[in-house]
């Protein structure tokens, strides 16, 4: 009896419009859960994502959200959780209507993915790598980072910037915490994601390995043209904070 009062109890919470309230509650009651449930997701959900909240009005993003409420099945109260629940719910389970813009899978995820890289926990020891380094420390990469391709220009759109149609050639980006603690984003080529995911892929490596690796991955290239623009990437990407020098083996 108990279970069956929950049951119908979170289910008119969830979506009054079409299950009933329990027997024998006030409705001024039920009002105040279902005003609190609701706002507390709609809270979260639309600090998390700021632009894509901007691209709707107040009555398509209140649909949206009680559709997320009413049909995913979240299994974690955390801000950060309840973020990746919903990009989770875009991609597998919602279907886009004629006022969702189409590139709103890819917005969202780079927008959680901001969040997640500005509260990640780093373990690694490190310095800060100098160009001076670059040819003979053991380079490794930031543990706050996020190597990203999309086909929308993600980093641009706002109210005032909407693309119709996914441009021809792909967004590469990088997400990471630079030097200040603060998210930043650099818009990069394949090839720096590439670079990246080597050193992703194997912790630490030193330079001259890097380059064998691009060199082999880019065969097209003059080794010393891959040298050259491998070197001036790992600079770049230095200056930034997202490689530095690994002390595991100091």
């Amino acid at each position: 009896m108990f279970q069956n009062l929950q049951h119908e109890f979170a289910e008119h919470i969830k979506d009054p419009d079409n299950s009933k309230a329990p027997v024998g509650i006030d409705d001024r009651r039920m009002a105040i859960y279902r005003d609190l449930f609701f706002n507390n997701i709609e809270g979260f959900v639309s600090s998390a994502f700021p632009v894509l909240r901007s691209l709707y009005c107040e009555y398509d993003w209140q649909r949206l959200v009680r559709c997320f409420f009413v049909e995913h099945q979240c299994h974690s109260p955390i801000f950060l959780d309840i973020a990746e629940e919903f990009v989770n719910f875009i991609a597998s389970e919602y279907q886009l209507t004629p006022d969702d813009p189409h590139f709103m899978l890819e917005l969202a995820h780079y927008e959680w993915v901001e969040l997640a890289v500005s509260i990640k926990i780093e373990t690694q020891t490190y310095e800060w790598c100098d160009v001076d380094d670059i040819n003979t420390a053991l380079l490794t990469l930031s543990e706050a980072i996020w190597p990203l391709q999309y086909q929308n220009p993600v980093h641009l759109i706002s109210l005032d910037y909407q693309p119709q149609e996914a441009p021809e050639t792909a967004t590469c980006l990088v997400v990471y915490r630079n030097k200040e603690l603060d998210v930043d984003f650099m818009l990069v080529t394949p090839a720096i994601i590439h670079l990246i995911t080597l050193l992703q892929n194997n912790s630490s490596q030193y330079y001259h390995e890097l380059v064998t690796a691009m060199h082999q991955a880019m065969p097209q290239y003059a080794k010393d043209v891959i040298e050259q623009a491998t070197f001036d990437a790992i600079s770049t990407l230095a200056s930034k904070g997202i490689i530095r020098k690994s002390l595991k083996n100091a």
